[in-house]
């Protein structure tokens, strides 16, 4: 439980952080340069499909090597994954940095008078692409660790810090200023995580000979691993980039501001079920425990997902309008309805993945990941050129439809049990759902005046008001896995006498 409420708090604090600052950020760079930031800030993440799968592998055999007395393996794979991702990121950072000058205006559409910005944005987010891989070795080795409130702590203070920075630069409209002070905290992140995973296990995070046949054993499964993250990477990646280059840097910022509203909320579902891996890892062959284990998370996932999202749909229009202003408002409330309506649902990827890279199942996985890109890719051509941005949050959502197809697999892999009920959670969840949503879109627009702040406390009082309907009745809306709840709420009283 402490693992999963760091987990949530590395992903919430960000997203307070995140709902804060980026009205400055936008008002202070205007919306034609804080295009140039989101375009940055894209290239990265996408370039950052090239740790081809490692990342995975390094978790899983990080696990195991935790398990053996002799500390001599662990550091051998630890030192060939730094020394891999060294590697990768320098290659890459090299490539975009020269490459990347030749995009800007060829490829993409950039405003008259921002070629030169433009230019030097894509020039540091090569910097920032070989930074944010020397990160993933640490990260594995304490999600191996089951250490998720280490990695938690680095994210919120790292990213508090890079939102300070921002925000010093935005309001002087000092586009390179905000990507410098992004830069400086992942630098500031990755030599945090070292810090830790040194103090966690001094005899593994030492130096080591990299070995060849280390990274040759992960060969198969990081591969399969590295098709997987190629194409969560295209699905989440390719619409805003085709945004850029059709739509131009404007539009791409009205579309990018609501997907990364809702995957922050989806984040919190991914965080609370990050645990799957390590722990269908080291339960081994033990699989009742493992389909039990499936079974819970994709319930939890599903209700924390629906209960924040279906009321964040019915508030968007007054949300957007307090956080971003009318033009914003105008431009982003269809895709941020249609995003968060269907994000409420697709959560169940998380505990899928979690649950196939934990079996080895790295092909499966890769499988459904492209089967999901594929159908975004013709879906957001299609929508896109018809209905143009709301299209374009439509086609996001239908690729998630992938996720039916893995918990079918996930069921037949691990019997029976490890679906029982939860079709039956996706039916009702959504009415214990419905009367906070209803809720947050009745009080929302009356608390406008208050700032941002107004319609985020609508939306909380819906998102409670679902617990609150869940708690009472766990086992209507869970089955026999209510008992979760039951249990989680006698702990908080035994806990806290005066809730009692």
């Amino acid at each position: 439980m402490l693992n999963i409420g760091w987990s949530v708090a590395g992903v919430l604090v960000p997203v307070g952080l995140t709902m804060w600052i980026t009205p400055r950020v936008v008002h202070g760079l205007g919306t034609d340069r804080y295009g140039l930031v989101v375009l940055a800030m894209t290239t990265i993440g996408f370039l950052s499909m090239l740790e081809l799968g490692v990342t995975a592998a390094a978790v899983r055999d990080m696990a195991r090597a935790r398990a053996a007395p002799d500390p001599s393996e662990g550091r051998r794979i630890f030192a060939t994954v730094l020394a891999f991702y060294g590697c990768v990121g320098a290659c890459g950072a090299l490539g975009l940095y020269l490459v990347g000058p030749a995009l800007v205006g060829s490829v993409f559409k950039v405003p008259a008078g921002l070629e030169a910005e433009a230019r030097s944005a894509l020039a540091l987010a090569a910097a920032g692409l070989f930074i944010n891989l020397l990160c993933p070795p640490f990260n594995a080795f304490l999600r191996a660790a089951e250490r998720f409130d280490v990695t938690s702590r680095v994210a919120i203070v790292t990213g508090a810090l890079g939102s300070m920075g921002a925000w010093y630069f935005a309001i002087r409209g000092d586009v390179l200023g905000v990507l410098t002070a992004q830069l400086a905290a992942s630098a500031l992140s990755w030599a945090a995580l070292a810090w830790a995973a040194r103090r966690v296990d001094p005899q593994r995070i030492a130096w080591a000979r990299p070995s060849w046949q280390v990274l040759r054993g992960m060969g198969r499964y990081a591969s399969w691993a590295f098709v997987s993250q190629f194409f969560y990477s295209a699905s989440q990646y390719s619409g805003r980039l085709a945004i850029a280059a059709a739509l131009g840097t404007t539009n791409l910022a009205y579309f990018s501001l609501p997907l990364t509203l809702v995957q922050r909320i989806e984040q919190i579902t991914g965080a609370a079920s990050q645990f799957l891996f390590p722990r269908v890892v080291a339960l081994g062959q033990d699989e009742m425990a493992v389909a039990t284990l499936y079974r819970r998370a994709c319930k939890i996932v599903i209700a924390v997902g629906l209960s924040i999202c279906l009321p964040l749909a019915a508030a968007a229009h007054p949300l957007l309008l307090a956080w971003l202003g009318a033009d914003f408002a105008r431009a982003s409330t269809s895709s941020l309805v249609i995003l968060a309506a269907f994000f409420g649902f697709a959560v169940l990827g998380h505990a899928n993945s979690g649950t196939l890279l934990g079996l080895g199942d790295s092909r499966t996985h890769a499988l459904l990941q492209g089967t999901q890109a594929a159908i975004g890719l013709v879906l957001t051509l299609a929508l896109g050129r018809w209905f143009g941005l709301p299209g374009v949050a439509l086609a996001f959502c239908l690729s998630y439809a992938s996720v039916g197809v893995g918990h079918r697999i996930v069921r037949r892999r691990l019997g029976p049990a490890s679906g029982r009920g939860v079709v039956r959670g996706l039916a009702l969840l959504p009415l214990a759902a419905l009367p906070g949503a209803l809720l947050a879109g009745v009080t929302a627009p009356l608390t406008v005046r208050f700032g941002v702040l107004g319609p985020l406390a609508a939306v909380g009082i819906g998102t409670a008001v679902t617990w609150a309907i869940i708690v009472l009745r766990p086992t209507w809306f869970l089955g026999e896995d209510g008992s979760l709840i039951t249990e989680l709420v006698d702990r908080v009283r035994r806990r806290w006498p005066l809730l009692r």
